[in-house]
């Protein structure tokens, strides 16, 4: 019962060969990328059949079946994460061929360089006053709109890491929270899947110290 039921799970003991071609070594996070995978084995034995799976960092393309010992993986833009990106190409095996892995194949994923704008409702304030900021983060025209998070930061005073909503978000520096005299606004942004962290701290904000008249409440 166990040889009919298991019949046709095994693989067999004979090598295989999988060679992976990526269409390009470089891309950006926004370009899709075409890898080709054959698998071949010895004339006399036959055309390898079973299934092939590509795998690089947190993506996986799913077990596909072969056909005529190749298979062609359309991987979708911002599906490959940014560095360098080892292909692991994994070779299920069959009745014949033995199951095999190749993972020599790397490429380079680039992400994208956002913009990002630092706007101040007004760049001269008194310390006892809070200053609203909005950050915008955006991408080259027709890219996706950044995620990720936002950090702005002056002196001592940080506000910590807040997300962005539809590329952008709205800051409120407390009154008191600025030092007397020029202060430079820096903003960290974060980056994601398709955008690289970047840095901004080219705005300045001149802060004026409060001033307060004291009068005696009687002369006695």
């Amino acid at each position: 019962a166990q040889l009919v039921t298991y019949w046709g799970t095994g693989t067999g003991s004979s090598t295989a060969n999988i060679s992976v071609t990526p269409s390009a070594s470089t891309i950006t996070t926004t370009d899709p990328l075409t890898v080709t995978t054959s698998v071949a084995g010895s004339g006399s034995l036959g055309t390898p059949t079973g299934t092939v799976t590509l795998t690089t960092g947190t993506y996986s393309s799913g077990a596909q079946p072969l056909s005529s010992g190749g298979y062609v993986f359309s991987v979708s833009a911002a599906s490959l994460p940014i560095g360098s990106d080892a292909l692991t190409v994994a070779y299920s095996g069959d009745p014949t061929y033995a199951s095999v892995t190749n993972n020599s194949t790397t490429i380079q994923v680039n992400g994208l360089t956002p913009t990002l704008t630092v706007t101040p409702t007004t760049t001269s304030l008194n310390s006892g006053v809070a200053l609203p900021v909005t950050v915008t983060v955006a991408g080259p025209s027709g890219d996706p709109v950044p995620g990720g998070t936002v950090t702005l930061s002056s002196g001592t005073y940080s506000s910590g890491a807040q997300p962005l909503t539809a590329g952008s978000y709205s800051f409120t520096i407390p009154a008191n929270s600025l030092v007397a005299g020029s202060n430079t606004l820096a903003v960290s942004y974060s980056g994601d899947s398709v955008y690289v962290p970047t840095s901004n701290n080219t705005v300045s904000v001149q802060v004026t110290l409060s001033s307060y008249a004291l009068s005696a409440a009687s002369n006695t």
